[in-house]
Order: structure tokens, then C-alpha cells, then sequence
């Protein structure tokens, strides 16, 4: 039990630190770049950072990865798209395998947004298999050198056909549709908090409900430069 906890917490940690790396990132990817993801501690691909911050719990800590493979191609400078595909899994509970790509856009220095599409398959240790196919987007917007907000919204095509048919997991192991805003204000370049607020669908009950989450920051990049 004891090897289990520290395992758990460097688990955390790591993805705590990969979220904040991700705050300065100045540069699209270069044309056809092949992103040879690590099996352990890697970002997901769908760039939902709200979705770990409203949903950060032990259980999706412990979810694994067999592998993750991405391509980043640059139309302009502003403009590029990722396509990914990658296999997802829970001991003892679930696998799951996710297709898809990404549309980003920079035009400016200030404002960031993404727009996808991914197609999934997650199937049951004990027998059951279920599809979805989901739809996404994001805008992040820097108003002061210290505090971005941002909004964003994901709409799940078969979460409550799955609900319907048994499926017994909920977001964020298996998506659904949400809506919402968030913001990260940095108190220093190393030092700062995030929050997001929204809705999310229960397909098990067809109502909506409110989630919201606060986490602090740590920019890793400014702290050991």
C-alpha cells in the first residue's frame, strides 16, 4: 500500500508539472513533426487541461498507456493540425483506443484556439464494448502579462446511448458533453493559481450539473532556467 501512494503522488506530480509546462508555449509545432509521446507521464493529445483540473482524481491518475502517436504538420504561421491515435488503459477495469485530430490556431501572441474531432472505442475488462465519437473546441485569450481566460466546449454524440446500454463509467474516464470557462493567473513567473467553472451532462440522470475546479501552478520552465 505504502509503494502504491508514492507511486500515485509522483504519478500527480508529474502531470501537475507537464500542465504547467504547457503555460509559455510560444511556437506551433514544425512541419511534420513526429511527437514520440513517453507510455507514463505524457499530455493528452485533445489539449483539455480543464477537464484534469474539474476531474482530478485517483482513479484517473492510475490510467495507463500502451502508446500515443502524433503528427503535427504547419500550414502558416499562425495555422497547423495534429492527428493522433492512442490506446489508453485501466488495470483490472478498462481499455480504450482514441483516433482523431486537432486544428490549432495562433493569429496573434494573445490568442490560441483548437478545434477536433476524435472518434473512440473503450471496451470493458469483463466483456462489454461501446463507441463514441466527440467534438471539441477551446479559445484561450492572455488579457495581462499575468491572467489568461478561456472557454471551451465538448459534445459527446453517444455518452447517453452508452449510459442506456450499461455502460457503468463516467467523465472523465469516458467523455461527456460540457460547456464552460476558465481562467490561470500567475502571481509571479513560477507561482500562480488556475480555476474553470461549467456545465457537464449526466447521461444517467439527462440533467446537466455544475462542476468547477481550482489547482495552483507551477511554470517548471521559469523555475529551473
Amino acid at each position: 500500500m505504502k509503494k502504491l501512494c508514492i507511486g500515485l503522488l509522483l504519478r500527480l506530480c508529474c502531470v501537475c508539472a507537464v500542465r504547467a509546462q504547457e503555460i509559455k508555449v510560444d511556437k506551433p509545432p514544425e512541419k511534420r513533426v513526429t511527437m514520440d509521446i513517453p507510455v507514463d507521464y505524457r499530455l493528452d493529445v485533445e489539449n483539455m487541461k480543464w477537464e484534469e483540473l474539474l476531474r482530478a482524481n485517483i482513479v484517473s491518475a492510475i490510467r495507463y498507456q500502451d502508446y500515443s502517436n502524433a503528427m503535427g504538420y504547419m500550414l502558416d504561421d499562425g495555422r497547423w493540425y495534429t492527428l493522433f491515435n492512442s490506446q489508453d488503459f485501466l488495470p483490472g477495469l478498462m481499455t480504450m483506443r482514441k483516433a482523431g485530430g486537432v486544428m490549432s490556431f495562433r493569429p496573434n501572441s494573445r490568442l490560441n484556439v483548437n478545434a477536433g474531432v476524435y472518434a473512440l472505442k473503450y471496451r470493458y475488462n469483463f466483456g462489454s464494448t461501446y463507441n463514441d465519437g466527440v467534438v471539441h473546441a477551446a479559445m484561450n485569450y492572455r488579457m495581462l502579462s499575468w491572467l489568461t481566460v478561456g472557454v471551451y466546449g465538448r459534445y459527446s454524440a453517444f455518452s447517453k446511448h452508452n449510459a442506456v446500454e450499461n455502460s457503468i463509467l463516467m467523465s472523465p474516464l469516458v467523455p461527456a458533453s460540457a460547456v464552460g470557462v476558465s481562467g490561470t493567473a500567475m502571481f509571479n513567473e513560477v507561482i500562480g493559481v488556475q480555476g474553470a467553472v461549467g456545465k457537464e451532462f449526466n447521461p444517467y440522470n439527462g440533467k446537466w450539473q455544475t462542476v468547477y475546479g481550482v489547482a495552483p501552478v507551477i511554470n517548471f520552465n521559469a523555475l529551473f532556467k
